[in-house]
């Protein structure tokens, strides 16, 4: 067990070692070449694996299988040992290898291929023979291949970093909606003819109807991820009503020749306040269409999230 030291003391909280963990962190292993990199591999799984349970936890998503040390090419030729936390960045989870005893191990190797890309990093003593990992704490980044332990600060302040990061990101400009029904498009909103490619299948048929119809209009924006198949058009309708009210649709489609959209694609509908109100991820699916009223003054965004990138576009009716 980890002895009780100054270094650790308010700062380090244990989590147990599952039995799933130890099994993903053996398969991970047994693809390795060599026996140092099924030892790097297998206690790299087991920290990223007790970070994500950690994260669960509290409620605060992560995505296990978008990160580097998910990929077998990638744990193949680096040492990686990032976990993915949704909307917010790469946060990397370094192991402290067992059997040294923090006095022996006053320092957290840190290699040089995490440097960058990371929104923090998570130090994680494994012990494999109770069958506990520690996370003795956290820092916001790193400038050498050695970080003392003693420069850790508490998972407490981890917390507040991921919550001042999600709180930083940046909040796009509204799109006024209102401004549609008199032909005034912001740059990007292009008609739907323009957008989308119309394949020979009944299913997209009512693309090609007027962006005006019933005194409504419809525009589209094509969103693009990291690859060209990646790309989506987010297409917006509005439609007056007989009250106040407005009739909003919202739509999601593949662009180019792609019928269908990517996969684990997440559309998410934010009320005024930043709380998700509708949430839909793809599996094999060919479009995604909401409607809803709102009235005048209302406002409300769309965030579309694929892997590690996520695109949000705001209006205001």
């Amino acid at each position: 067990m980890i002895n009780s030291t100054e270094i650790t003391e308010n700062l380090s909280i244990p989590m147990p070692i599952t039995q799933e963990s130890l099994q993903i962190a053996e398969a991970f292993a047994q693809q390795q070449l060599h026996p140092q990199q099924y030892e790097q591999v297998y206690l790299n799984t087991l920290a990223v694996c007790a970070v994500n349970n950690y994260l669960r936890i509290l409620d605060i998503p992560t995505n296990l299988n978008a990160g580097d040390s998910w990929n077998p090419a990638m744990r193949l030729f680096f040492d990686v040992a990032d976990l993915d936390i949704t909307g917010i960045g790469r946060l990397e989870c370094r192991p402290l290898r067992p059997p040294d005893s923090l006095t022996d191990t006053p320092v957290c190797i840190i290699p040089p291929e995490v440097h960058e890309d990371r929104i923090g990093y998570v130090i994680v003593h494994i012990d494999t023979q109770h069958q506990q990992a520690t996370l003795l704490g956290f820092t916001d980044s790193v400038d050498s291949e050695e970080l003392p332990l003693s420069q850790l600060r508490s998972l407490k302040d981890l917390l507040i970093h991921l919550q001042h990061l999600q709180e930083a990101q940046t909040v796009p400009k509204p799109v006024q909606l209102s401004q549609w029904l008199d032909n005034v498009f912001a740059v990007g909103w292009e008609k739907l003819e323009t957008l989308l490619e119309f394949p020979q299948d009944p299913a997209f048929s009512f693309r090609t109807h007027s962006e005006h119809s019933a005194n409504g209009v419809k525009r589209g924006k094509r969103l693009d991820f990291q690859k060209d198949s990646d790309s989506v058009a987010l297409c917006i309708g509005l439609k007056p009503t007989h009250s106040p009210q407005m009739g909003i649709s919202v739509e999601v489609y593949p662009t180019g020749s792609q019928i269908y959209l990517p996969q684990e694609l997440q559309v998410i509908l934010l009320d005024e306040e930043g709380k998700a109100v509708i949430q839909t991820e793809t599996r094999t699916t060919k479009h995604i269409q909401w409607r809803f009223k709102a009235d005048p003054g209302d406002q409300f965004s769309i965030k579309l999230a694929l892997a590690d990138v996520n695109i949000t576009e705001a209006f205001v009716v």
